[in-house]
């Protein structure tokens, strides 16, 4: 049975295929006879090499700085949170420092200062003896009797 039905299907595909014209019929403007010219061939995008002692230019004026100072801290002792950071500014130059709890019990301090000439500098120290890591238990409310 699944002979006859894939001959009557071959059949039924082979016997509605349309019948393609024998010669290609002509176009205006075309012609057969001649092959066509080869496709256009681009030469390859030149990769980007900067030009030696490159630099962008420096602009013609800069602007002076706003001053500024600003500075916050938390101090979360049953979550195991303390930091902060200070930070002033006279317009040109910036420095400050911001203080980090980390999970070995330490402080780091990083102490920084940065301006358009020397770029940023950065002193880091650290406060206190290095522990084993103990997680911190979170917080559950006192129980209420009634």
């Amino acid at each position: 049975m699944l002979k006859i039905t894939i001959l009557s299907c071959l059949f039924i595909s082979s016997y509605g295929a349309p019948a393609y014209p024998k010669e290609i019929p002509s176009i205006p403007g075309i012609n057969y006879d001649k092959p066509s010219p080869a496709p256009l061939q681009l030469a390859p995008a030149p990769g980007y090499i900067p030009a030696p002692g490159y630099a962008p230019a420096a602009p013609a004026y800069k602007e002076p700085g706003a001053p500024y100072n600003y500075s916050y801290e938390v101090k979360d002792e049953p979550a195991g949170l303390n930091f902060g950071q200070n930070e002033n500014s006279d317009g040109s130059v910036v420095s400050g420092e911001y203080r980090v709890l980390l999970p070995d019990g330490r402080t780091q301090i990083v102490r920084y200062r940065a301006d358009h000439v020397t770029g940023y500098v950065a002193d880091v120290s650290y406060e206190g003896e290095a522990r084993p890591y103990v997680p911190v238990k979170p917080y559950s409310p006192p129980a209420v009797y009634y």
